[in-house]
Parts: structure tokens; C-alpha cells; sequence
């Protein structure tokens, strides 16, 4: 071997050894001093400027803003919320916060409790939370007042109703038309949020009836029978009084949600018609046998399931499928439905 050639190999050696005496040095240093050994971690792509991953899991304080979005000026409010982390946890479980303990680098969904009838509030889903003190603001709504509601009734030839004035009129808002045997006539429904700064989501149109009312329906374009009928309405027991002060009894029968969306929206002033179809059964339906209609109108939102997850609908996904549980109360509405609020009752004449 020429010794120009054993000089390579040596230096090759001696770099090869260098080397890795230097990575030795490098670890035993690292398990000496306790240095970080940087992995990259979720969410890396979403980095703040002078952020480093080795700040995910880091204990974090989500804070939470909201803003009624019905008011011209900003006004921060104070809704209910659910915090829902990456596994599930509610770590703000219906209840007011102003902010909650979280990580960095989890993922929140974000709703508003409807349940307080205070504040819809459009939910923020899969949010990440990238700093040690993250605010997150969300959009609420000044729910209508129950009393701020209002429901007139027109017979086929658009007449308005009028209010009940017989004896009965402890239990009955209109008097409406006698129906012959077997006859079908359309009324029209308006329904009005009377109120200022205030919005009203309405999630579903419930019908009910008894005595000599053979069936009411919603004759709505864009609404369909609801898969389930709740078991609030399901349950109540409805009792109405003639002019002898004689007792009928009645039910609520279907309920109706849109087609293409979770509920209508009504901003402050906003008011519309709704369509109904009444027939009477073969005996006719007229004044003093207890044959009356109710309609009543049912808001939607965010609240926990019977199976801990957050469900948006007219009623809550539990055992008792309360409505009254949502947005506004319509408990009242539910089991006596003579209001003129969210509810309406018509005895046939």
C-alpha cells in the first residue's frame, strides 16, 4: 500500500471518530443538562411568529368574548356556554365563563346554552388554541321577550278573528267560523317579534286539536312533519270550557320543522304568515262541544343531549324532550295554550 493511501485511511478513521465522539458528547450533554429534544408537534403549520412547538401542551386560558350582535353599538354580554375539547370533555358545561382552563394545541367547540332564554349565540367549531392566553369572540343574540311575541289568526277570507268574548273565554283567545260536515277551510297564521334589538329563531309550528276538529296541518311550502313529536306535547293534557263551563279535553297532535334549514329567523319588527288547513269531522264542528284548534310556535338552540353531546334543535335530546328547555319558555304555552304569545287557542263557532 502506498503511504499516500495509508494516510487517507488514517484521516478517515480519525474523522469517523471525531464524530461520533462529538454526537456522544452531544447526548451525554442532553441527559446531563435536561436540553429539550424538539419534536414537531400538531398543528405546526399554524405557528405564531416567535412561537415554538415545544409550547403545545402548555396550560392554557381560553378567554371567552361575546357581543350582541342585535344592539347598533358594540355590547358585550354574558351568555351560557358549552366548551367541548378534542375528547369530548365540556370543560365549561352551561355556565356563564368568562374563560376556562384548556392546552395549548387543543381543539374547541364552542356553543351558547340557549337554555337561560337570554342569548342565542352563533356556536365556533374546531378552534385551536395556539397561545398560552387565546380569546376567542363569539356572536350573541338578545332573544325576544316571551311577552314581546304576538299571534293573529284570519279566516279564509282573511278576516282577522276576533278575541273570544263568551263565557268560555278563559280558556279560548278566537272565535273562529263553524265548519259544516266535513269542511275544509284554510286560515292564515302571523306570527310578529314585537320587540326591539331582539331576535327569534323559530325551529318548528306545532298543531293540536279536539271535540269535532277532525285534523289541522301546516299547508307550508318548505316545512315537513317533524320526525319526532316531543314528549312535552306529547304528555300535556289540554282542557278547554264552553259557555256552561263545561270541560273538553284536547292534545297537541305534530309538530313542523323547514325543510332546508334549522329554523327561520325573526329580527326585531319581522312578521309572517302561515298557512293552515282545518277540516271538521263528519258530525261538523261548531260552538259549545269542546271543537277548538291550538297552534303554538317552538324556538331552536344549543343544549346537552341525554348522551352528553350538544344537539341544535327544538327540543332538548333527553327523556322528557322538553321544548321549554330551549331559547324562550313555552312552558305556560304547552300546558295551556291561550296566550296570543307563542301560542294561540280557536274555538269553532
Amino acid at each position: 500500500m502506498k503511504s499516500g493511501d495509508t494516510i487517507k485511511i488514517l484521516g478517515m478513521v480519525l474523522l469517523i471518530i471525531a464524530i461520533s465522539g462529538g454526537m456522544f458528547w452531544g447526548f451525554s450533554k442532553m441527559a446531563v443538562t435536561g436540553e429539550t429534544i424538539i419534536i414537531p408537534g400538531p398543528g405546526e403549520e399554524n405557528l405564531q411568529p416567535g412561537q415554538s412547538v415545544v409550547d403545545f401542551g402548555k396550560s392554557a386560558t381560553l378567554y371567552l368574548n361575546s357581543f350582541d350582535a342585535e344592539h347598533t353599538s358594540e355590547l358585550e354580554v354574558y351568555p351560557e356556554y358549552y366548551v367541548v375539547d378534542s375528547k369530548g370533555n365540556k370543560i365549561v358545561n352551561g355556565a356563564t365563563a368568562n374563560s376556562t382552563a384548556s392546552t395549548v394545541g387543543e381543539f374547541v367547540d364552542i356553543y351558547g346554552s340557549d337554555e337561560d332564554a337570554s342569548y342565542y349565540v352563533d356556536p365556533v367549531m374546531n378552534v385551536e388554541l395556539l397561545t398560552e392566553a387565546p380569546t376567542v369572540t363569539l356572536v350573541a343574540h338578545d332573544i325576544l321577550t316571551r311577552s314581546s311575541a304576538s299571534i293573529v289568526i284570519y279566516d279564509d277570507t282573511m278576516t282577522a278573528l276576533t278575541a273570544e268574548t263568551q263565557g268560555n273565554k278563559s280558556s279560548i283567545d278566537y272565535a273562529g267560523d263553524d265548519f259544516g260536515v266535513s269542511e275544509c277551510n284554510p286560515y292564515n297564521v302571523k306570527f310578529k317579534n314585537g320587540e326591539a334589538t331582539s331576535l327569534y329563531r323559530l325551529g318548528a309550528i306545532c298543531v293540536g286539536w279536539g271535540g269535532d276538529v277532525d285534523y289541522v296541518k301546516l299547508s307550508e311550502s318548505g316545512w315537513e312533519e317533524s320526525a319526532v313529536f316531543p314528549d312535552e306535547l306529547d304528555d300535556a293534557s289540554l282542557t278547554t270550557k264552553n259557555d256552561a263551563n263545561t270541560s273538553y279535553s284536547s292534545n297537541w297532535k305534530e309538530c313542523y320543522v323547514p325543510v332546508d334549514a334549522d329554523y327561520i329567523e325573526f329580527k326585531e319588527w319581522d312578521s309572517e304568515l302561515f298557512e293552515i288547513d282545518i277540516c271538521a269531522d263528519s258530525t261538523g264542528a261548531d260552538e259549545n262541544t269542546g271543537d277548538v284548534f291550538h297552534i303554538l310556535f317552538a324556538d331552536w338552540g344549543y343544549e346537552k343531549g341525554k348522551d352528553g353531546e350538544i344537539y341544535g334543535d327544538f327540543y332538548v335530546h333527553d327523556d322528557n324532550e322538553e321544548i321549554s328547555d330551549v331559547g324562550v319558555s313555552e312552558a305556560t304555552d304547552v300546558a295551556t295554550p291561550k296566550t296570543l304569545y307563542l301560542s294561540a287557542t280557536v274555538e269553532l263557532h
